[in-house]
């Protein structure tokens, strides 16, 4: 912790050139002040950090630790400085790593198997837990006074065991997490179709911009079951597609997609893209109310970010694809990032179709059922969904109890002819505004 001084010295000259009043004022004052900053560093030396024990395998426990190396205050909360003691569990080698402010992870120490080594914190530092002989992630640790750690303990192994047992695949998700707080419909059966109710209605040059009041009743048909895929037929006017590919065009920075927040070009991603904001128009707001009304969220211009990215506008000419990859945020493959790392992560996305397609172009997912395709874009019983201009596809990331769904896996078949227009529009469970 530091302490901020203020040097008086020149102000206390100011005031005594202005007569013996003031100067008896600023006296006092001085007094004051002095004695105050003395208290203020006796109940520092008594109140001392804020403490906690991170461990591996063991309860926790408040600890007070001695200073040591300290990494750079990073906090959002306000520079609140954390004792930590970190207890290795393991019955091998671990490496610590404190994360940086841009993602990158700086090793700290290596701790012996039930060893313990102590570091001075900050409230919203993330941690990481390597194997030493390996670097295999184990976890990564949030510093986070509310609350307790989410330290890797036998009983957390044994949740992974039991739900590996009982539902046939693995928990991939942070542990300990809650169930989605989100509506995730319940698709019936391949060919169930339900109308719903959303709000407002949708745009037309010749009815213009409907009343915010206004409604359309949208058809939505399961097409499968696991994953949850519905379509949503004509989700969008061709107006609505053609001023959102128009807005695209106009800020001319169409670019070769990344791949989420890392921004990094891939072979596999050879479309391009440009983000438009709810804000950028009363017609792209209107698509935006009406996505949220689907996804039964309340809209609101000054917090949709927080159950909403913005609209991801792609361009796919010919040969351009974007091969099998989920929506979701892996935590094991995004340690140091703490929004993901507190449990939250995209669980829907609303799959906008901006135009036809001459040929090719469908949306493809691999694990259609469980069962993984090699080329599902070729493969006759690959599960595809073909781009129509104003339908939508709407599938879901995350399972109702919380964990990531593998089986959401999905590509963008390769444009044979023609071009293709689409939207990614990708719903969080819980905040995507740190993202």
């Amino acid at each position: 912790m530091t302490a901020k001084t203020i040097d008086s010295t020149s102000e206390g000259n100011q005031q005594n050139s202005t007569g013996p009043k003031n100067n008896r004022l600023f006296v006092k004052v001085s007094v004051v002040v002095a004695l105050l900053s003395i208290i203020a560093v006796i109940a520092l030396q008594y109140i001392g950090y804020y403490t906690r024990k991170e461990s591996f395998g063991d309860e926790q426990k408040l600890v007070l630790s001695p200073n040591e190396m300290t990494p750079e205050p990073m906090s959002k909360e306000g520079f609140i400085p954390v004792h930590v003691d970190f207890t290795n569990k393991h019955e091998e080698d671990m490496d610590l790593y404190w994360a940086n402010g841009n993602g990158t992870e700086v090793k700290m120490d290596t701790i012996a198997p039930n060893n313990s080594k102590q570091f001075n914190s900050y409230v919203g530092h993330v941690w990481v837990w390597r194997v030493s002989s390996t670097q295999e992630y184990v976890r990564s640790s949030i510093i986070d006074s509310t609350q307790a750690t989410n330290s890797y303990s036998r009983y957390e192994s044994d949740f992974h065991e039991t739900y590996a047992k009982e539902h046939g695949f693995d928990w991939i998700n942070v542990y300990p997490r809650g169930p989605v707080n989100k509506w995730i419909p319940d698709p019936v059966n391949i060919g169930y179709e339900t109308k719903r109710l959303v709000s407002p209605a949708k745009y037309t040059k010749e009815g213009g911009l409907p009343d915010q009041s206004s409604t359309t009743v949208l058809n939505m048909k399961t097409m499968s079951t696991s994953p949850k895929i519905f379509l949503i037929e004509e989700f969008l006017s061709e107006d609505e597609c053609d001023h959102i590919i128009q807005e695209a065009i106009d800020l001319g920075d169409m670019k070769r997609s990344g791949v989420k927040t890392t921004g990094e070009h891939i072979p596999s991603r050879t479309s391009t893209n440009t983000w438009i904001a709810a804000d950028k128009s009363e017609i792209v707001e209107n698509v935006f109310k009406r996505g949220f009304s689907v996804m039964k969220l309340p809209f609101n211009k000054d917090s949709w970010k927080n159950h909403s990215e913005s609209l991801q506008v792609l361009l796919y000419d010919v040969s351009q694809e974007y091969q099998p990859h989920d929506d979701f945020f892996k935590p094991s493959e995004y340690p140091t990032y703490r929004t993901v790392q507190q449990g939250n992560n995209r669980y829907a996305t609303l799959f906008l179709y901006l135009s036809d397609v001459e040929g090719g172009g469908e949306t493809v997912f691999p694990r259609f059922n469980g069962e993984y395709s090699e080329d599902a874009c070729t493969d006759e019983n690959g599960f595809r969904v073909k781009p129509k201009k104003g339908n939508a596809a709407l599938f879901f990331s995350m399972l109702p109890d919380g964990n990531l769904d593998q089986n959401a896996l999905h590509g963008g078949c390769p444009v044979i002819t023609g071009k293709k227009w689409a939207a990614n529009f990708w719903f969080w469970d819980e905040s995507a505004a740190e993202i």
